[in-house]
Order: C-alpha cells, then structure tokens, then sequence
C-alpha cells in the first residue's frame, strides 16, 4: 500500500506557555481525503473535534460505512465527525468504533443473504 502524502496543511495556531490551540484547520489529499477541525491542548491534554470526508473511491472499499458513519455530503467528499481526546502517548478518538461496528454489520448481512441463498438453492436442487 502507498503511503499518504498530504497535499497541504493550514491552520491557524496559537500558543501560550501550557496551552496550544488550533483552528481552520483544513489537510488534504488529492481529492480523496480532507480533514478539517478545531483543536486545543493544556498541559499535554488534546481535545479535538474534526471532520473527515472521504472520496466514494475510498469508501467503495468500506461496505456499509458510507450508509451509516460518513452521512453528510459536501464538496464531493462524504464526511464524518470525530472527536480526538488524551494524551500525545494516549489519544483517544471514536470513529474507529463506528467503521468497525458499520462494516460487521454490512459484512453480517452480506453473509446471511449469501448463506440464505446457498440453502435455497440447496434445497431447489434436493427438489429435482
């Protein structure tokens, strides 16, 4: 697999002593991916929320995610919210969980549809 390389990265930062904020911040891939969020740490402590949007050309790849987690369409990307919180050595985000929880759903369905096809034409063929 290729490594990513982004296209660009703005934001606007500001930092004073202990506590680091960012905003506007928009990364870009081609037109495939784009990040864009709001951000702050204090004392080594991150909370961010963002936004990812992602091509129909990745998503294609992610059965039942695009229905489920990356609803809203905008700017021919289709985009998820995310929130980022912990530590540097500790970060926490929770749209992992959804993707993972959207594809064993499609992936469920998928197979019992597959399985309820194999045992009716199992039985169609028990018939002959």
């Amino acid at each position: 697999m290729d490594d990513w390389a982004l296209d660009s990265v703005d934001t606007q930062v500001i930092y004073r002593g202990q506590h680091l904020e960012f905003s506007h911040l928009v990364a870009k891939y081609r037109d495939q991916a784009r990040i864009e969020g709001n951000g702050a740490s204090d004392s080594g402590q991150i909370n961010a929320t963002f936004s990812v949007g992602l091509s129909t050309a990745i998503l294609q790849w992610l059965p039942g995610v695009q229905q489920k987690v990356f609803t809203e369409e905008r700017e021919g990307l289709y985009w998820a919210p995310v929130q980022l919180t912990g530590t540097p050595q500790n970060l926490k985000e929770d749209l992992s969980k959804r993707i993972s929880s959207a594809l064993q759903e499609s992936v469920g369905k998928e197979l019992k549809s597959q399985a309820k096809d194999a045992i009716k034409s199992f039985l169609d063929l028990l018939k002959h």
